[in-house]
């Protein structure tokens, strides 16, 4: 959240955390507000979503945050399995390009790419200090 807050070219406008006072805590350091997950895919003036949840949920928020018309970082694996990466990838209704796409099915990476359902894997630039 923090590398988010002190980009030059990214405003963190709003925190959601299941431990309110880490929502706070991280909001009042970066000059943000704290709002429910739903809040913050409903608000037309947030343009993208940062999802730093347990694993296990990634794909449920990537699908709800795709749907509200954002723009989605996800930082760990997409699922815990290479079908629910596939039903989170067709759920989108778009392409979806995530870091560690294929972590969690790395005994299925070659058949993915083979099979044309991960298109060229490309490089990402990463944001960190």
């Amino acid at each position: 959240g923090l590398n988010v807050a002190r980009h030059k070219n990214a405003k963190l406008v709003a925190v959601a955390d299941a431990h309110a006072a880490a929502a706070e805590a991280l909001a009042a350091e970066a000059g943000a507000r704290t709002a429910s997950i739903e809040a913050i895919l409903a608000d037309q003036g947030i343009d993208a979503v940062l999802i730093c949840t347990p694993t296990d949920m990634h794909a449920d928020q990537i699908e709800m945050a795709a749907k509200a018309g954002k723009a989605i970082f996800c930082e760990k694996p997409v699922a815990l399995s290479a079908d629910r990466v596939r039903a989170c990838r067709s759920g989108c209704g778009r392409t979806l390009r995530a870091v560690r796409l294929l972590q969690a099915a790395r005994g299925d990476r070659r058949g993915m790419r083979a099979s044309g359902e991960v298109g060229r894997v490309k490089p990402s630039a990463r944001m960190h200090r």
